[in-house]
């Protein structure tokens, strides 16, 4: 790594980075923690708000000042989307409900305020705001995230007709459009707006970030660029290695996620539908937990399986995944690299996961995890994974190897070189 005399950097996420209780926010808050620990860097927040999000306490120590974005009222949202969305077919949905121009005034009045080096946009939803200006001594930098545009795309090859598919934003879109016959359609709109708009941002942005590598060489192989690359995924090794639990719980079987997100719904419901019963048939008294939020409705349905418990959020995920013989991930849909994923293997517990959860982490199938398609070989890999002792303590060992190789902060953050250079 470089060293460089202090940059501020003003980062504008779509969310406060902390509570760190979602796969994004980990990202976002160890993105910023390493640009002041590792680079030195004054790190300043412009922040919108989620539902329940609560800026009276817990702003970390390497954040220099926060300030607050504003929403678009509902008449603003209601103008983008018909004028820019569907008139000129200019900014996705998301964009149209994320910008404001009130905000966007707040915004550049601080920039000339704080002059930082850097701007850094959380996501293609907020890079409306900063795409278009003009500055000669500010490096402008996309954190994309993943490409969105290709989630959408599984989601359509799937017809999904659910309103969550559309993610987080999709409680910001008008109730019309979340009917559940028109969310195709609205699905494969939005898949066409975005992918144009995600093209279209490296002629604005001086860098472009991915989670994963995979899809950073993809964007610059098709649009002709080296803008973009990866600063992959970390995990907090020490923490997630320390082990919390004195004995797990015999032939139990996990999931790691928030149940408010579609591809985790999807994940178990597929679960639960066509491998669970599969490994019930070789392993009858195999138990299932899922942990992470829901909702009290999708906590209810199970109430009445004795072979499942849900746990809803918990302050310490070890307490529970640590317990466990497995824990899978047979992912739907889906882009970028998944936390879960990544924590689990860092616990020293197996994974039992397909292509779309194994993308973009540069894992060996069999050896540091279990990557299988095919239900009958997930379900194998499962039971196996559940009865035979000396597999499972070989493959928690790789992976937590693989892990501390590969995934620590520290290690992944290295690329930020290429923006503060």
């Amino acid at each position: 790594m470089i060293h460089l005399e202090r940059k501020k950097v003003l980062f504008i996420t779509t969310r406060l980075i902390y509570p760190t209780n979602s796969g994004r926010k980990v990202v976002l808050y160890n993105y910023c923690k390493g640009l002041k620990e590792i680079y030195n860097c004054d790190v300043y927040l412009f922040s919108f708000l989620e539902d329940g999000d609560k800026v009276e306490s817990g702003k970390p120590d390497f954040i220099k000042e926060l300030y607050l974005a504003h929403q678009p009222n509902k008449i603003e949202k209601l103008k983008n989307l018909i004028y820019n969305s569907i008139i000129l077919q200019k900014w996705p949905l998301q964009v149209s409900l994320y910008y404001s121009k009130s905000t966007y005034k707040k915004l550049l009045k601080l920039i000339n305020e704080l002059k930082p080096d850097i701007l850094i946009c959380d996501m293609a939803r907020t890079a409306e705001y900063i795409r278009n200006l003009n500055l000669k001594k500010t490096k402008k930098v996309l954190d994309m995230d993943d490409l969105i545009s290709k989630r959408y795309y599984r989601q359509i090859q799937l017809k999904y007709s659910n309103h969550s598919a559309l993610g987080m934003y999709s409680r910001r879109i008008p109730k019309i459009l979340k009917m559940n016959k028109l969310i195709n359609i609205v699905l494969k709109i939005e898949y066409k707006l975005l992918n144009k708009y995600e093209k279209s941002l490296k002629y604005d942005f001086d860098k472009i970030i991915f989670v994963s590598p995979i899809e950073a060489k993809s964007y610059n192989e098709s649009n002709s660029t080296d803008k973009a690359i990866s600063v992959t995924i970390g995990v907090d090794y020490n923490y997630y290695s320390s082990k919390v639990v004195d004995k797990g719980q015999d032939k139990l079987i996990g999931f790691l996620g928030n149940m408010y997100v579609s591809h985790n719904k999807d994940a178990v419901d597929y679960f639960l539908k066509k491998i669970f019963p599969i490994v019930k048939e070789k392993v009858p008294d195999a138990k299932f937990i899922i942990v992470g939020k829901c909702s009290d409705e999708y906590k209810k349905a199970f109430n009445n399986d004795n072979n499942i418990q849900v746990t809803g959020e918990v302050v310490d995920i070890r307490k529970y995944i640590q317990k466990c013989s497995v824990v899978i991930a047979p992912l739907t849909y889906g882009s970028g690299i998944k936390t879960k994923i990544l924590e689990t293997m860092a616990m020293g517990v197996p994974v039992v996961t397909n292509s779309i959860g194994a993308e973009g982490i540069n894992v060996e199938n069999s050896k540091d995890i279990f990557v299988e398609n095919n239900d009958e070989d997930f379900s194998y890999e499962v039971v196996n994974l559940l009865l035979n002792d000396k597999l499972n303590k070989l493959i928690s060992k790789n992976a937590q190897q693989f892990i501390l190789c590969n995934h620590t902060w520290k290690y992944t953050l290295a690329n930020f070189d290429y923006i503060l250079l």
